[in-house]
């Protein structure tokens, strides 16, 4: 399986959605989203989907336990990322589900692979299927802490891993920040 253009196309929906977010939300979202989404670091997002460029170069070899690590560290945490600006952005149906009035980011990621779970896929149903990979991911990344043995895969099963990242931001996320409140596709004022 090679990068081809559903990762172009990952790269191109996911600066269109961070700009969007990071510097022209005023423009039609409410406040508190647009708030939350201006004052947040949504550029470390952009560096980070950048640095997944690294763990493509290095797929086509076997690559050290160290850098698998590294690697899910990096996708682990671009994923929360995603997850935690899908609910700050759908901020008012989020507000009406969650139970103890904290805010998206400051969830666990485990807390909001839970929500997405008993919420957000409740509304959605076809991304339920993302839930186990979800919880692949997050355990993963969590490889990171050297005093509890954890699986840390394949580098095919990380090749594997960046594909459906992409397949995730240009199939659901992408597609469903990308429009307002009422379906209407939103516009960053370049087009």
């Amino acid at each position: 399986m090679e990068f081809g253009s559903v990762h172009e196309r990952m790269r191109e929906d996911s600066k269109q959605v961070l700009e969007l977010y990071g510097k022209h939300a005023r423009d039609w979202a409410p406040r508190e989203v647009a708030e939350i989404t201006e004052n947040a670091q949504l550029g470390w997002m952009a560096n980070l989907t950048d640095a997944l460029e690294i763990w493509r170069a290095k797929i086509h070899e076997e690559m050290s336990d160290g850098e698998r690590i590294l690697a899910y560290v990096n996708l682990g945490m671009l994923l929360e990322c995603w997850l935690t600006l899908y609910l700050c952005v759908w901020l008012r149906d989020y507000k009406k589900q969650a139970k103890d009035g904290r805010m998206p980011y400051e969830l666990t990621f485990n807390e909001m692979e839970t929500f997405f779970e008993e919420k957000v896929w409740e509304e959605w149903p076809e991304g339920k299927k993302w839930s186990p990979w979800i919880d692949k991911i997050r355990r993963y990344r969590n490889a990171v802490h050297p005093f509890m043995r954890r699986d840390i895969g394949t580098t095919e099963e990380l090749k594997d891993d960046l594909n459906k990242f992409d397949q995730l931001i240009v199939d659901e996320f992408s597609p469903a920040l990308l429009m307002d409140y009422d379906g209407n596709l939103l516009d960053n004022g370049e087009n």
